[in-house]
């Protein structure tokens, strides 16, 4: 077994079939059958079940497809890194919706002050992507919101946020006060997409009270959602920070729900693994101390 052999293994995975791997690798489709062959008779375990048009892994084939990712993350970030010790120092940063809208930049500007040579590459996406790419290393770490806690992640909290649930000014529950879950139940809710952090702790919490909620409207884009609630079309639950200015500008009313559970950290979180340089320690620490002024 070599690094050829995983790589192809890696593709056949993520393309579920064998021509099309082939394909994208440009070898023939009988290499391609011969190196997975030569891999499950190396670990003696079948890595994909066959069908007519498709592959299906099994579970030994989703965990060795996550040990390459990390293991091919890693050597990426080697090509990356050597050469920046003498060059310029390139760090790629993940951060939730929240973050990547109102905080990154601040980040990134008092990092450029002091290393301007430096790039900060940045993907902003759902929490279930980010921890994805943390684990196989295509980011270097992430800014995002709460994850279950998971021996290989570690999670340092920097920012104290909450999740609010905000209404169109003339709502009849507008006014009210102490409000509970159970007074929210006949609203029509507009909610962010599943997999996005605050979409994914509503439902916890929802089922927490054993409440069925269907939403009226989902979408990953908060601006649509905060407009749909000024034009009166539902209630959404979004994150303090995104919906702020229109609060404070009486676009919307941020209703009276006492639930301690809407409180949340925003974390530094990476790899127990992580090899940090001198650009991601400082930029690291940049994000721990900078008090940000909303």
């Amino acid at each position: 077994m070599n690094s050829r052999h995983l790589r192809i293994f890696m593709r056949v995975y993520e393309e579920k079939n064998m021509t099309m791997a082939a394909e994208k690798l440009f070898i023939s489709q009988p290499s391609v059958s011969q190196a997975i062959r030569e891999l499950e008779e190396h670990y003696g375990v079948r890595l994909f079940e066959r069908y007519p048009k498709q592959l299906f892994p099994t579970p030994e084939g989703d965990l060795l497809y996550r040990y390459v990712k990390q293991v091919f993350g890693l050597m990426d970030e080697i090509e990356k890194e050597i050469p920046a010790l003498s060059e310029k120092g390139v760090i790629s940063i993940g951060a939730n919706i929240s973050v990547g809208t109102v905080l990154l930049r601040r980040y990134i500007s008092k990092f450029s002050e002091e290393f301007p040579e430096a790039r900060v590459k940045v993907i902003v996406a759902g929490s279930s992507k980010l921890r994805a790419m943390i684990y196989d290393h295509t980011v270097d770490l992430g800014l995002m919101e709460d994850l279950p806690r998971e021996q290989s992640l570690i999670q340092e909290p920097f920012y104290r946020d909450k999740i609010v649930v905000v209404s169109s000014p003339d709502n009849k529950l507008a006014g009210k006060k102490n409000l509970k879950l159970r007074d929210l139940q006949d609203q029509n809710f507009l909610l962010r997409t599943r997999g996005v952090g605050v979409r994914d702790k509503f439902d916890y919490i929802m089922k927490l009270y054993d409440m069925d909620i269907e939403p009226l409207w989902e979408s990953s884009n908060t601006r649509s959602l905060i407009n749909a609630t000024v034009d009166g079309l539902g209630i959404a639950v979004l994150p303090y920070l995104l919906v702020k200015e229109d609060i404070d500008r009486g676009n919307v009313k941020m209703l009276d729900v006492k639930e301690d559970l809407f409180n949340r950290n925003l974390n530094i979180v990476y790899h127990k693994d992580k090899i940090f340089n001198r650009w991601l320690n400082r930029f690291a620490e940049i994000v721990r101390t900078t008090d940000v002024k909303l």
